[in-house]
């Protein structure tokens, strides 16, 4: 995954470790990891061509990801220049030769991704420099994948939403600070994916209707049940399409992804204060592209897709 600049919060997700590993002839050198899963570290992985700046020709810039660790791989080892508050990270290339800053493409604000830019550029636009922050006794982190245990999910849907916030044919609802939205296809289909709508990202979930083109919402419920229809929120037509069965007592309930942000889950309650866990695509594995690859199976929930009659008295 890249690697996005937000708002920062207490959530463990925004954490990173520096694995410092001694390099010949480099100086503080070593691996940035993400505090919730120490078996990535950020690597180099390509340019994209050149651009002008003043007049002076620069290489493009150079992007990373988060990729599995491995021992003897250069393009995971950073220069830390921390002797110096703030500081910059230094990444290189396969020679050892070329180096970019990280940074972003401008003032830094939320929603961009981290880059690598040639030092006089960044350092020209003050973009260079990051601060460090030293974290005593973070919680140990449990083998099982439990990082809802550190920060709220974040929310995508609720159940008391206004008619805008019901995703309907051909839109969206996006949760920037998650970097996931929500979309609804005019065949009925209902996707939960990693990105924003200009740049879609890993399925997270995929109900994987595929319908005559019309109308169609997927909404939460008061019960607690996830279900898609023909029509509009304020005119459904006939009974539901595809619905995930929970049937509590009326309350409050949201679908929100994980703050691991791979992991889809449905909650009593609110993001601040959530209750039980009543669905999750925990362990299923979905396609990252939908366009160039065939949906996988669904897999094992507990979603209904019998057509009996609904109780339209409360579409709430």
């Amino acid at each position: 995954d890249l690697l996005w600049i937000q708002e920062c919060n207490d959530a463990l997700i925004q954490r990173f470790l520096w694995e410092s590993i001694p390099m010949p002839g480099r100086t503080d050198t070593g691996k940035l990891k993400p505090y919730l899963n120490q078996d990535l570290c950020l690597e180099y992985v390509g340019t994209n061509g050149t651009y002008s700046h003043f007049g002076v020709t620069n290489p493009r810039w150079w992007y990373f990801l988060l990729q599995e660790c491995e021992l003897g791989n250069d393009l995971q080892i950073l220069e830390g220049r921390f002797g110096n508050d703030p500081f910059e990270i230094v990444a290189r290339d396969e020679t050892l030769t070329d180096e970019r800053l990280l940074t972003q493409a401008h003032d830094p604000r939320a929603g961009e991704i981290i880059l690598g830019e040639a030092r006089h550029v960044a350092e020209f636009d003050f973009t260079s420099l990051w601060e460090k922050y030293n974290v005593e006794d973070l919680p140990e982190i449990p083998e099982s994948s439990g990082s809802s245990l550190f920060c709220p999910p974040w929310l995508l849907m609720k159940t008391d939403a206004e008619e805008w916030e019901i995703v309907r044919s051909n839109n969206t609802i996006v949760n920037w600070e998650a970097d996931t939205f929500v979309e609804q296809y005019n065949n009925g289909r209902f996707v939960v994916r990693r990105g924003f709508p200009d740049r879609k990202e890993t399925i997270l979930f995929d109900n994987e209707l595929d319908l005559p083109e019309d109308d169609y919402f997927t909404k939460l419920r008061g019960n607690g049940d996830l279900i898609t229809f023909r029509g509009t929120p304020d005119d459904p037509k006939g009974d539901s399409l595809w619905k995930i069965e929970n049937d509590r007592p009326e309350g409050q309930y949201f679908l929100g992804v994980e703050c691991d942000l791979g992991t889809v889950s449905l909650y009593e309650y609110v993001p601040e204060d959530p209750g039980e866990r009543l669905w999750t695509t925990e362990g299923t594995d979905w396609v990252p592209d939908f366009t160039t690859k065939p949906p996988t199976p669904a897999p094992t929930l507990p979603v209904s897709t019998t057509t009996e009659p609904e109780d339209t008295t409360d579409q709430t």
